[in-house]
């Protein structure tokens, strides 16, 4: 089992407007959405960058944004998980928490303010406010990830 553990956060690229909840989960992105997700999907295939499990908000944005990422489909296993979307940091600790020890590098596409506060939580670093198709990789330093807490992690890279 490995001994380390990274969690890569993903805001989901641009989207269009919408109105209410559930105009809000319909939310497509728009083609500067398109074109960010495709560059950085560009730059993790460069950089060999790969996850052996990717969860999403059930959001429109968010799942197409994981269509981009995973346009190789070298993702093994992918999930939607509908309790991402809008979550506080405690509800998506909760998720992370509930990982499969298995699963080493684990990708989250999720929505703000919830994944920028989720960084600061987990590292103690809260001056980063994720942008639309802005990603940042977390490692932690045991194999279990019902260990991952308040400053548990530290920030292995920013890419916006």
């Amino acid at each position: 089992m490995q001994v380390e553990k990274k969690l890569t956060l993903l805001r989901h690229g641009e989207a269009a407007v919408g109105m209410g909840q559930s105009g809000d989960l319909k939310r497509k992105l728009t083609q500067q959405g398109r074109i960010q997700l495709l560059r950085l999907s560009n730059l993790l295939e460069f950089e060999e960058m790969h996850f052996d499990y990717a969860v999403s908000s059930p959001a429109m944005r968010c799942l197409e944004s994981l269509e981009i990422i995973n346009k190789e489909k070298r993702i093994p296993k992918v999930e939607k998980n509908p309790s991402i979307y809008d979550a506080p940091v405690m509800g998506l600790l909760d998720i992370i928490n509930s990982f499969e020890d298995t699963y080493s590098n684990v990708l989250l596409i999720g929505h703000n303010p919830g994944i920028s506060h989720l960084v600061g939580f987990l590292t103690g670093d809260s001056s980063i406010v994720f942008v639309p198709g802005m990603l940042v990789r977390i490692s932690f330093e045991f194999a279990d990830w019902k260990l991952v807490s308040r400053n548990s992690g530290r920030i292995l890279e920013v890419i916006q």
